[in-house]
């Protein structure tokens, strides 16, 4: 007998207790928003910090946090990153290889803040 696939979580909207939890949703959100506008990409590239790579997990973290791990917003943005996949163009140099990935976790960045701000008008 074939196994039945496990069923979709139940997606759950969150609902808030009180002011307080409303203010310190806001509060998490902000402050990841004000971490990817100041995160320069390139010095953390250059230099291999892992800075990206924290902005992104404290992004996903946050969302996940305040909205719930089977709310709408987390399931929707639980596997974003800054670049999910590299542009296809023929680069001539390493340094334009470079340039580009700079470019392309920048956009991401750029749209992670866009979707902060969404998601603070939810808050």
């Amino acid at each position: 007998m074939p196994k039945r696939p496990n069923p979709d979580p139940v997606i759950v909207v969150k609902q808030w207790g009180s002011t307080s939890e409303i203010d310190k949703a806001i509060q998490r959100l902000e402050r990841r928003r004000a971490e990817l506008e100041g995160l320069d990409i390139a010095a953390a590239m250059q230099n291999h910090t892992g800075a990206v790579e924290g902005a992104e997990s404290n992004f996903r973290e946050s969302i996940r946090e305040v909205f719930g791990q089977n709310s709408p917003e987390f399931v929707e943005h639980k596997n974003f990153q800054f670049s999910l996949f590299a542009a296809f163009v023929t680069v001539t140099s390493a340094i334009e290889a470079q340039r580009q990935a700079v470019a392309n976790k920048e956009q991401g960045r750029r749209q992670a803040i866009g979707i902060l701000n969404g998601l603070l008008s939810l808050a």
